[in-house]
């Protein structure tokens, strides 16, 4: 298994099992993406071909937070320049 399916199996086993430090989505001109901190290392979310995965809106996150994995409540957004 390469490094990066590596990475994202263990974000995605985070999430499933809610078992990760916290959640932020990082907006970077219209795009949004989820960063999760496991482990005090974090990581940006991505596909398994390490391609990130972003939206044009950060409830378009929570709302595929909440119905892919059960995650409820608000994430914090921060703005990159």
């Amino acid at each position: 298994m390469t490094d990066v399916r590596k990475r994202q199996q263990k974000i995605f086993s985070a999430l499933s099992s809610k078992k990760f430090d916290s959640l932020l989505i990082r907006k970077l001109d219209d795009m949004h993406f989820l960063v999760v901190t496991i482990d005090g290392e974090a990581m940006g979310y991505a596909d398994l071909q390490g391609r990130h995965k972003t939206y044009r809106h950060a409830w378009q996150i929570t709302s595929w937070l909440r119905d892919e994995y059960g995650i409820e409540g608000s994430v914090p957004v921060e703005a990159m320049s």
